[in-house]
């Protein structure tokens, strides 16, 4: 991720730099200089940190998105209470959602990650399902779908 990439993504999540300095455990300074081009060249370990915590508020962002959409739904349609395809199938209608995007089901209570191509690797699976996991136990979500696309890492 490019640093004009992570200053946008960061106005569209509405953080300031205090908030991502701290959500990725850095120095305000040091992302403020990074954010800035003060610092030409940042740490490659640096910008993972950002880059990790910029991906993580926005799952954050989608999965409180999502939560609020099926709780307005089955508010206004109490008639669908439960019923979670009809309200899929709709949502993904009204989100452009691809219909062949499949929605994991857990067969390991602590597996929340399906990477079937193989393309996360051991140290970020293990981190998602951490961070999933909590979100199920702080936050009750019990299902998420989110589809990775390749990301393409910051290089000077």
């Amino acid at each position: 991720m490019t640093i004009e990439e992570l200053r946008a993504r960061k106005k569209n999540l509405k953080l300031t730099t205090r908030e991502l300095a701290v959500l990725a455990d850095l120095p305000q300074g040091t992302v403020s200089k990074i954010l800035t081009g003060e610092t030409k060249n940042p740490s490659y370990l640096t910008i993972e940190k950002l880059t990790d915590t910029i991906e993580k508020q926005e799952l954050l962002a989608r999965l409180r998105a999502y939560q609020e959409a099926m709780h307005r739904y089955f508010t206004e349609h109490p008639e669908d209470a439960g019923d979670q395809k009809k309200f899929e199938k709709i949502y993904r209608e009204e989100h452009h959602l691809e219909q062949n995007v499949p929605i994991p089901f857990l067969k390991d209570s602590t597996q929340y990650v399906s990477d079937p191509d193989g393309l996360v690797g051991k140290a970020q699976k293990d981190s998602a399902n951490l961070y999933l996991q909590k979100l199920k136990l702080e936050c009750g979500v019990q299902n998420t779908c989110e589809r990775m696309t390749p990301v393409r890492l910051w290089h000077q």
